[in-house]
């Protein structure tokens, strides 16, 4: 079985008696200049506690600021998306606003929404009157975040409820990490556990494995620096698959690091139904195409060899496609020879 849970200043002045002026027009000079010094202190007190008042506000904006932005995307999640936001909510970590997208569903999935929504203020929810795809609402989410780092979910998945506290924590610790992601189990619809999924830990492992067909990290379990977004720009919209995959590229392209935690912190739900043929063959184009585009940044033999490779398996018939996704999987060994290649 797997767990699833939730900051006056004060002047003093005095004033001579004129006893010892010379004249009178001196005595009404320094009047004069005594009463403009006044007013001009007045108005030096009243800038200066505007600009308390101004900090103050400030720093209670900052105060609330939440640390984590969580993004979701949900498209006709009905039967699902309650569990993942009740383990987005029952996390360790409380410092976070949870943005999700409602993309344009029509069964009963925002209502679903509105009912969090109105128990936790930390939820916000943003909905697109048509079908934007995923690579536009997780656009339309960073857009309308606060957060230092941005975590990243899907409808249907669990997060363990430690998970945002040991990303947050290590991201806090390695400045130069810009990426970190997790292992994951794979999970049925029905909750249970049915397999799991390392990925490479150490940054030259990564590295070396950014152009092959063995996944560096996982999506859904990815906590992301805001920084990456606003040096870069946000997700590609010219992929509408394999968005995460043209990120991983940019971020090693720039000299930043990739890091995947060694322990189990989300739960992917494998649908019965799996992914769709036409699906499956826009996955191995985009990726290809993400190949290409950064293979003259990153070149060397192995990266090559799998930009061609990569090349030739987008002319390979989709039920085949399906095949191979299936078993690389299902089975760890053939990760591990992929990933020794």
């Amino acid at each position: 079985a797997w767990v699833s849970s939730r900051r006056s200043r004060s002047m003093k002045g005095s004033r001579g008696s004129g006893s010892g002026l010379k004249s009178t027009g001196q005595a009404r000079k320094l009047s004069k200049v005594m009463k403009i010094s006044d007013k001009n202190t007045r108005s030096n007190a009243t800038v200066s506690k505007s600009r308390q008042i101004r900090a103050s506000s400030d720093m209670q904006t900052l105060a609330k600021r939440p640390k984590v932005s969580v993004i979701m995307p949900v498209f006709n999640e009905e039967d699902f998306v309650g569990d993942t936001i009740e383990s987005v909510l029952n996390q360790t970590f409380g410092n976070f606003e949870f943005i999700i997208i409602n993309d344009g569903s029509t069964d009963g999935t925002q209502d679903i929404l509105e009912n969090y929504a109105r128990k936790d203020e930390r939820i916000t929810i943003l909905t697109n009157e048509n079908n934007m795809g995923l690579t536009r609402s997780l656009n339309r989410g960073i857009e309308n975040s606060k957060g230092k780092y941005i975590a990243r979910i899907d409808a249907g998945d669990i997060c363990h409820p430690n998970r945002l506290e040991k990303q947050v924590k290590f991201l806090d610790k390695n400045r130069d990490v810009y990426i970190v992601g997790s292992y994951h189990y794979w999970i049925n619809e029905n909750g249970r556990i049915i397999g799991k999924y390392k990925f490479p830990t150490g940054r030259k492992q990564i590295k070396k494995n950014l152009f092959g067909f063995v996944s560096i990290a996982a999506h859904p379990t990815l906590m992301i620096r805001r920084e990456l977004f606003e040096k870069t720009g946000l997700y590609d919209i010219s992929y509408s698959t394999s968005m995460e995959y043209e990120l991983y590229i940019r971020t090693i392209k720039n000299g930043w690091e990739i890091v995947n935690l060694p322990e189990f912190l989300v739960y992917v739900l494998r649908r019965e139904k799996g992914i769709s043929e036409s699906k499956i063959k826009t996955i191995f184009v985009n990726q290809f195409r993400i190949r290409a585009r950064y293979l003259s940044s990153l070149l060397n033999f192995r990266n090559f060899a799998y930009t061609v490779a990569s090349m030739f398996l987008v002319f390979v018939p989709s039920s085949s496609l399906r095949r191979i996704v299936r078993i690389s999987i299902a089975n760890p060994k053939i990760r591990e020879i992929f990933m020794k290649a």
